[in-house]
């Protein structure tokens, strides 16, 4: 019988070619990340670019009942709280990236 795969190799065979992600569990040393978690080619990629407005509402409405992963600028935080703008946003870094996976 074949030794279990360690969550490199496991990582490193499921990935093919588009975005993945894997969230380490780093050897569940005191209890509370039992499990790590990989998916692979999503079924949806959410761009959220500068001045989305609706970018939770989007979120939620393409992750419904699916597993997300993914980033928020610190400019969206600007929706949710009273924040300093103490430099222009970089239009070549979007307000958020989301992918949208089907199973993981």
């Amino acid at each position: 019988m074949a030794e279990p795969a360690t969550p490199e190799e496991a990582f490193a065979r499921a990935r093919g070619a588009g975005p993945s992600v894997w969230l380490d569990a780093a050897g569940d040393a005191d209890g509370l990340g039992r499990w790590s978690t990989i998916a692979c080619e999503p079924a949806e990629v959410l761009r959220l670019e500068s001045g989305a407005s609706d970018a939770f509402e989007r979120l939620a409405e393409a992750a419904r009942g699916r597993f997300a992963v993914g980033y928020i600028g610190y400019d969206l935080g600007r929706t949710l709280e009273r924040i300093p703008k103490r430099l222009p946003a970089d239009p070549a870094v979007p307000e958020a990236v989301w992918g949208i996976f089907d199973a993981v």
